[in-house]
């Protein structure tokens, strides 16, 4: 008796499991149409307009035209004064290849946007578009001199324009 009852209760519990099996699927096939479209549906809730889209690049201002007395000093555009030392700006901070505070006498905060795995070469040619380095070179030593490799940072890095290599690559470590 004891053995038929032992299986009455183990039919009984694959019963139960098995109903539950078959309602959840029931409910899956029935609302198939509704579970795929979901995601459009909420891709057309949110939908932003377009600008309002966020970017993956820098707003960096545009480069002024050189005032009287500065020369075109590389292939950029960006100035430098008339008998300025090649690696510094009028004022003394920051490279050739950046506006600097010059004879204009404003410092401009450019906004640089590292991705996360970018090499230091892609980082490097980043800061060169923007005029805060010359050339790979040239930031490579200062990330040498700094004893950052490996330690550059992804993210979104204010820098302004007269920052030295030193600081600019303190900034994009920090």
């Amino acid at each position: 008796m004891k053995k038929l009852k032992d299986i009455f209760y183990d039919l009984n519990d694959i019963m139960v499991a098995l109903i539950i099996v078959a309602v959840a699927a029931l409910t899956i096939v029935s609302n198939i149409d509704s579970i795929l479209n979901y995601p459009a549906t909420i891709a057309a809730e949110i939908q932003l307009p377009e600008e309002e889209v966020p970017t993956n690049y820098a707003d960096n201002p545009p480069v002024k035209e050189p005032s009287s007395g500065d020369t075109t000093n590389d292939d950029e555009g960006t100035t430098t004064g008339a008998g300025i030392d090649d690696n510094q700006d009028a004022a003394g901070g920051g490279t050739s290849g950046n506006e600097g505070t010059g004879t204009t006498g404003e410092v401009v905060d450019y906004s640089v946007y590292i991705n996360y795995g970018d090499t230091g070469d892609k980082i490097a040619d980043i800061l060169i578009g923007v005029g805060l380095f010359q050339d790979r070179q040239q930031f490579q030593s200062a990330v040498a001199a700094a004893g950052a490799e490996g330690k550059l940072q992804a993210g979104n890095f204010i820098i302004p324009s007269d920052a030295t290599p030193a600081e600019v690559i303190s900034i994009i470590t920090n």
